[in-house]
């Protein structure tokens, strides 16, 4: 198996507008979580591994508490938040748009964002032109994302 590095997401902490009007931003530009016990986490794994590596990375606490709503899948987290359904950590593409239109907010603005980075896995022990054309086409992708 070959594995390498394809591309390093920058994580962001978002909120819809209502539940953002909720969050004492002074404490929470201070590191102070606190300010975000009251509001609902959304994620897409029980576990918690974006919330988590975020803040690992911007806070000195750990998340609080459990997600309230799990789903598979980050664009249902995304839409869930947008419905003023919590807050959630997730990748700053996916956010685009909808921080660009105001239906998301970025709850802070760290000047050193925490990332995570995906990596592209693939057999090296069978030659499959088909797997190795898509491999080539996510390497020429990757950086545009």
């Amino acid at each position: 198996m070959t594995v390498e590095p394809l591309f390093d997401e920058t994580l962001v902490l978002v909120a819809s507008p209502a539940l953002a009007r909720k969050t004492d931003h002074l404490r929470l530009d201070r590191g102070d979580t606190t300010a975000l016990e009251h509001l609902p986490l959304v994620a897409y794994a029980e576990n918690l591994p974006l919330i988590r590596r975020y803040w690992r990375t911007i806070f000195p606490a750990k998340p609080p508490g459990t997600a309230r709503i799990v789903l598979d899948d980050l664009r249902g987290v995304i839409k869930t938040v947008v419905a003023d359904g919590g807050i959630s950590v997730i990748p700053s593409y996916l956010a685009r748009e909808h921080l660009a239109s105001g239906a998301l907010m970025q709850l802070i603005h760290p000047t050193d964002p925490p990332t995570n980075t995906l990596f592209l896995a693939t057999r090296s022990s069978r030659h499959q032109p088909q797997v190795t054309a898509v491999a080539q086409r996510l390497k020429q992708l990757a950086p545009s994302w």
